[in-house]
């Protein structure tokens, strides 16, 4: 990419707006000062997004926009081909948990939650880049400036980007290559009975430990995107326990899902206090009470949000 041109990439990367469902990754101005530490940092959203959508085989980083470069950030982003081609996926974006702490959290993080070996690379990252946009400034120093000075001197952005591709290789060096290891089979869930499916939904009966049980079902039928488990509770006649996971939440976002079935919730007087709850991911039933609805009109609202999401494209 040696010129920037106008028009809209695929990708956008800090360019204002975080919203990884729609390719939009930032961790600066689309949040607010309440919540800026803990917005994670824009390669570790986007390395997210690129293995859980299946979309890491087919990135290409002239598909990515970008209106600055020169940050940790813009580097990690920059190697993400080549750790996919050499297997170094996943140690990148471990590499990149650490940084985005040290990003966002300051320099306390870096001395807690690094490694030696991280803060090292780290350094050597920096470095390395300094010294090439330094080389490139030297040699369009038409003014005379001292090394000392060398930092006036403005570079166009395809300047600044030819030198994160060239850090790029000598920062791979110091990530191993992934411990990928045998290939996970999740067995079967001997209390688990599908009652019924619509939509890619599904309404299984009986769960032992539903986050060890919805593997399966996830990894078995690829045309699932979310996962209804119940059984009766245990200590209210009539009423149930649910735990409903989303394939993830860019295959369907729940965040709607626990006010909707709150709303026509009933609840025993003594738990007036419990509710649904949950993330875009995840969530379930007043925990020590349990529902009042029936298995089937959970799996209608879930259908229906299943459907809202796909309707406006939050998958």
């Amino acid at each position: 990419m040696d010129e920037v041109t106008e028009e809209k990439k695929k990708y956008q990367f800090e360019m204002g707006v975080c919203n990884p469902i729609s390719n939009e990754f930032d961790h600066h101005m689309s949040c607010s000062s309440k919540n800026t530490h803990v917005m994670k940092m824009s390669v570790v959203q986007l390395i997210e997004k690129l293995v859980i959508c299946n979309e890491i085989e087919s990135f290409d980083v002239e598909d990515v926009e970008f209106n600055h470069l020169g940050h940790i950030d813009d580097i990690l982003m920059a190697a993400i081909p080549f750790a996919r081609k050499n297997g170094r996926i996943r140690n990148l974006y471990k590499f990149a948990c650490v940084a985005s702490a040290y990003d966002s959290l300051g320099p306390i993080a870096k001395e807690l939650l690094m490694t030696e070996r991280d803060q090292m690379t780290l350094t050597v990252i920096q470095e390395a880049y300094a010294e090439l946009i330094e080389d490139v400034q030297r040699a369009n120093n038409t003014k005379g400036y001292g090394d000392d000075e060398l930092h006036k001197i403005p570079l166009k952005l395809h300047q600044k980007w030819k030198c994160v591709k060239r850090v790029v290789p000598i920062f791979m060096a110091r990530i191993p290559r992934d411990d990928v290891g045998a290939e996970f089979v999740p067995e079967l869930p001997e209390e688990c009975e599908i009652i019924k499916e619509d939509s890619g939904v599904l309404l299984i009966k009986g769960y032992h430990n539903p986050y060890l049980a919805s593997p399966y079902f996830m990894k078995e039928r690829d045309d699932v995107v979310a996962i209804i488990f119940y059984k009766e509770q245990s200590n209210i006649p009539g009423r149930h326990s649910y735990h409903i996971f989303s394939k993830s939440a860019y295959h369907t976002n729940l965040s709607g899902l626990w006010k909707a079935l709150q709303r026509k919730e009933l609840l025993p007087e003594k738990f007036k206090g419990e509710s649904w709850g949950g993330h875009p991911g995840a969530g379930g039933s007043p925990r020590r009470c349990g529902s009042c609805y029936h298995p089937d009109t959970v799996m209608q609202f879930v259908v229906h949000e299943v459907k809202h999401a796909n309707i406006n494209g939050h998958n």
